[in-house]
């Protein structure tokens, strides 16, 4: 049977590639990049440059398919990002079915860590229940820009006897810092949270030289009971 793995590339400094992720891609017949356009080329070229450096083999191909657009612009948000990991899953199902033999292993890469506000994971469950190809599926966890960011500022994301509330950067500009740490049970665990911005990629051609420890720094702010963390850089996050 096919092998679809979803692979965690960290949040774009290649240093935090982890051991299992190498191995990993050293199995794959096909790695899959998706090419959002000229806006974020750097982005795919940060893909081959992470593939170029721990591929040892040559025997791998790298197959690039242009992403959907998407409508980030709709008022209901949660339907145009349904219809757009649908129209991804018609690409991904014949990218799967047309690229990989009954044997082979193909890979996609994800930003930060696939469990944490990444598509690929839901897009493949899609694409097992649509029926046409089949595959088995794994995951492969990687190092999240919020794990980056605490440990390069020499923080914790964690207090004692608090939950950890992670949200994007849409919601804070949106809600502001309380209200998007809302979604939360009031509950007296709650009373007081660490609310962490996700951002990825976090790092831009940057990464490809050296992890710059002066890029950004994190900006705490207490309101409404709740302690929360966010991240704030020389550039807006997406």
């Amino acid at each position: 049977m096919r092998t679809v793995s979803v692979v965690g590339i960290g949040a774009g400094n290649p240093e935090h590639i982890t051991v299992q992720a190498i191995n990993t891609l050293n199995t794959v017949d096909v790695v899959f990049l998706t090419d959002k356009g000229d806006a974020a080329r750097e982005l795919t070229e940060l893909r081959r440059a992470i593939c170029e450096r721990y591929i040892t083999g040559s025997s791998y191909r790298i197959v690039t398919v242009a992403d959907p657009d998407r409508d980030r612009g709709a008022a209901a948000y949660e339907p145009a990002v349904d219809d757009w990991r649908t129209r991804r899953a018609v690409i991904y199902e014949r990218l799967i079915a047309g690229e990989l033999g009954e044997q082979d292993h193909g890979a996609f890469l994800a930003w930060g860590d696939p469990a944490i506000y990444d598509s690929t994971v839901h897009v493949l469950e899609e694409v097992l229940a649509r029926g046409a190809v089949t595959f088995e599926m794994q995951v492969i966890p990687g190092i999240s820009s919020v794990q980056a960011l605490a440990a390069q500022h020499k923080t914790s994301l964690t207090r004692t006897g608090r939950p950890v509330h992670i949200t994007t950067g849409r919601l804070l500009a949106r809600f502001g810092v309380g209200r998007a740490a809302a979604a939360l049970p009031d509950d007296a665990l709650a009373k007081q949270r660490v609310t962490a911005h996700v951002c990825k990629p976090l790092f831009n051609s940057a990464a490809r030289r050296a992890f710059c420890p002066g890029a950004g720094r994190f900006s705490s702010h207490r309101g409404s009971g709740r302690a929360s963390m966010r991240w704030v850089g020389p550039r807006a996050c997406a």
